[in-house]
């Protein structure tokens, strides 16, 4: 039995209420009723109403669903995508923190909605990089997502050209040093140890905001071209978590399309360089950071 646009339609608040997703955003019509048939195939059922009694049941068999959401939500990513911002995070906040913190505890970031790990192994060079020059400084770096799928293939951390659309050349002249040192840009394209070893992964679900305790007492969010596949209800209660969850003048890096309402952006400096925009949660003392560069 073919699936049609009801069947589309329960399947389409389903996966809303259980991972914010709109399916609208995805794809057309045509492309998600196909996953949906390759998803039935999987799990052996034939009948699509049998398939969405599956799905209604997650709370107690979630198995169904997660690969539902597995097979739709396939990231897009490559290694330092909108390169200004991790020169903004190597020359501007990186040195901030220490200016405010010194070296008393560690700087910690989050990758969330990390895909195959891209974004994150771009992090720990700049993490890594900055270390360098300031050895006693430390960081916790962690990357989640809501694909177990995507999250083993970042473990696995096999890449191929398509994840390098940046040329080294570019990239290293921006930051100031030398990209290549850490493995990626050679021959295997695998990060190199330190960097694997560098980055802590998880599962995480944002649409379970009861989850997102463990942000609590972060300095830096990446959360990155994700909140355009959520409604604006969603959007504004997350970017209310991500403001709860910064330390004083700790950064929110969203996609370069992406931007928070005006209502959740209170009490965030946007800042701006060279058309990379970050929001900085404003000092608590009123020391606002906000600067063009």
């Amino acid at each position: 039995m073919e699936i049609n646009e009801t069947h589309i339609y329960f399947i389409e608040e389903l996966v809303e209420n259980y991972a914010g997703v709109l399916l609208e955003r995805l794809g057309n019509r045509r492309k998600i009723a196909k996953k949906i048939s390759e998803q039935m195939r999987l799990f052996n059922i034939d009948l699509p109403s049998e398939y969405i009694h599956k799905l209604e049941n997650y709370k107690e068999e979630q198995a169904c669903m997660k690969s539902l959401v597995e097979s739709l939500t396939v990231g897009e990513s490559y290694f330092f995508r909108n390169l200004s911002q991790f020169e903004y995070l190597y020359k501007q906040i990186l040195p901030e923190f220490v200016r405010l913190h010194g070296l008393s505890r560690p700087c910690k970031i989050w990758s969330l909605g990390c895909s195959t790990g891209e974004e994150a192994y771009s992090l720990a060079i700049i993490l890594k990089a900055f270390q360098s020059r300031n050895v006693a400084f430390d960081f916790d770096l962690r990357a989640c997502d809501i694909s177990n799928k995507s999250l083993e293939a970042a473990k696995n951390a096999e890449y191929t050209q398509r994840s390098f659309r940046i040329p080294l050349e570019e990239i290293e002249n921006a930051l100031g040093f030398a990209v290549s040192r850490y493995g990626l840009y050679h021959t295997e394209f695998k990060p190199s140890r330190t960097l694997l070893n560098a980055v802590k992964y998880d599962y995480l679900n944002l649409k379970d905001l009861d989850s997102l305790h463990i942000l609590k007492y972060s300095d830096i969010i990446f959360c990155r071209n994700v909140l355009i596949y959520f409604d604006s209800d969603l959007r504004d209660a997350l970017a209310e978590k991500f403001y709860d969850s910064l330390f004083p003048s700790g950064s929110l890096f969203l996609g370069e399309t992406e931007s928070l309402s005006n209502g959740s952006a209170q009490g965030f400096d946007l800042n701006n360089m060279k058309n990379s925009y970050i929001y900085k949660k404003a000092d608590i003392q009123g020391d606002k950071c906000g600067k063009n560069i």
